[in-house]
């Protein structure tokens, strides 16, 4: 099977918006901590925030499993498809999660279990779209190809720095951070093959 453009932009994307989405908790983390955990000393609400990526890592190795068994038994553009769809899906829930002075104690509990969800997710997807690339290009263009999925985690890391930077500077971050997590729903569209 011969490698697509298609497929070539929807793995690439895939994996720029996976870190996008990496990138934006972390970036937007000072911005979430009063929305999440507004009882704390704003330091230790920052702490317990940032304490959620790495409890959303517990997932990532199960994630792999499954999804390789999901790519090795149906196919890896299957797998890649329930990853993205995934995503985008979990990306718009967390822009609709309430805050704590919504639901109390159930807005960082959601926080966790979106993240978790997310690295379950992730791990598929960022493993499944290298290992499509790979498997479908020919071996002249191994190192280009490969060298540019891995570039797409940087321009991920990147545009959800400059989406941020940009909320901030117009100081609409308050509100707008759930619109740089609905911009995943909309790009899924775009990574569909």
């Amino acid at each position: 099977m011969q490698l697509s453009l298609r497929q070539f932009f929807s793995s690439c994307l895939g994996n720029l918006f996976e870190h996008y989405d990496t990138a934006l908790f972390g970036f937007l983390s000072p911005f979430l901590a009063p929305l999440i955990f507004p009882d704390q000393d704003p330091i230790v609400a920052l702490i317990l925030t940032y304490a959620i990526m790495p409890i959303g890592m517990i997932a990532r190795p199960i994630g792999s499993l499954v999804f390789g068994y999901i790519g090795d038994l149906y196919g890896r553009r299957h797998a890649l498809f329930i990853t993205l769809a995934g995503m985008a899906f979990i990306s718009g829930c967390i822009a609709f999660i309430p805050t704590y002075a919504q639901i109390g104690i159930f807005a960082p509990i959601l926080f966790c279990v979106a993240r978790m969800l997310q690295n379950f997710l992730a791990a598929g997807e960022i493993m499944g779209g290298a290992i499509l690339l790979l498997e479908n290009a020919p071996v002249k263009k191994y190192d280009l190809l490969s060298s540019l999925f891995s570039a797409s985690a940087i321009g991920g890391h990147l545009l959800a720095s400059l989406a941020v930077f940009l909320f901030s500077y117009f100081e609409v971050i308050d509100q707008g951070w759930r619109v740089l997590y609905c911009v995943l729903l909309l790009t899924f569209n775009v990574c569909m093959f």
